[in-house]
């Protein structure tokens, strides 16, 4: 599994459904949380279709995967309301992201 995450290459774009994001490394991530400006570490940005990661992270490929849950669940949102909620859990979506992140992994295993 180390092996895996260290040949993994960040995409430069990736689709979720029908909407392309484009996956950008930032020296630094600011967002407005709670009224307050607050550093992260990743985030997504569904306005722009932007996965923005911090650049030299040492959990960024686990930072890529959860923002990609947050595109799924936003996506599927659409339609289906709990996907909203549970789109609002970030328990629910780390486990999601490390899901993600262990089946990639596993897939490209076996495609060697």
């Amino acid at each position: 599994m180390d092996k895996m995450k260290k040949r993994f290459r960040m995409p430069k774009k990736i689709n979720i459904g029908d909407i392309t994001y484009e996956v950008k490394k930032e020296k630094k991530l600011d967002t407005f949380l709670g009224g307050l400006f607050k550093t992260t570490i990743g985030m997504i940005d569904y306005n722009k279709k932007k996965i923005l990661l911090l650049k030299r992270h040492q959990k960024q490929r686990n930072t890529f995967f959860h923002e990609v849950s947050h595109g799924i669940m936003g996506k599927l949102g659409d339609r289906y309301p709990k996907a909203k909620e549970l789109n609002d859990n970030e328990t629910f979506i780390d486990k999601m992201g490390s899901m993600l992140d262990k089946t990639f992994s596993s897939l490209m295993k076996e495609m060697k």
